[in-house]
């Protein structure tokens, strides 16, 4: 049963991001991508909380903490990937800038694939990354939706 549960959480979420950054496309244009870039400080700033700051934190609280090898590597990757889709949810919920969550997720997809094949065998000794095999779930999952739905506005 449980499963069954596991099988059906996977395709929901699935769905969910698919929708989601589909949906953000049709209603921004690529103007509206790009605008919020135009702001260093900010971009810079989120860059390096994103890349620098929550994977290292990750990596400590790790240590700190003692967790067992499984739990620290686990606690690693979700702080060192992209910023998750479901941030563009919560931008729109907290009236937040959109366009910025946006621009911000599509630069992070982007970073993620350049970023993991260096700091992953940094933080975790032993552990190599193939590029490709962290591109192509992050392009087809969000990129290629959110392309189609620009596409379509």
């Amino acid at each position: 049963m449980s499963d069954i549960f596991a099988s059906l959480t996977g395709a929901f979420t699935l769905a969910f991001v698919i929708t989601s950054m589909f949906g953000l496309g049709l209603g921004l244009t690529v103007g509206d991508i790009v605008a919020p870039l135009k702001n260093l400080r900010l971009l810079l700033l989120s860059l390096v909380a994103n890349f620098l700051l929550v994977p290292g934190a990750a990596w400590a609280i790790g240590h700190l903490l003692s967790l067992e090898p499984d739990l620290r590597i686990a606690l690693i990757l979700v702080g060192a990937v992209a910023g998750a889709p479901l941030s563009l949810k919560a931008a729109q919920i907290a009236r937040g800038d959109v366009h910025f969550a946006v621009s911000l997720v599509t630069l992070q997809v982007v970073g993620t694939v350049l970023f993991l094949p260096f700091a992953l065998p940094l933080l975790i000794p032993g552990v190599s990354v193939d590029p490709l095999a962290v591109a192509m779930p992050l392009a087809l999952q969000m990129l290629l939706p959110l392309g189609f739905g620009l596409l379509m506005n």
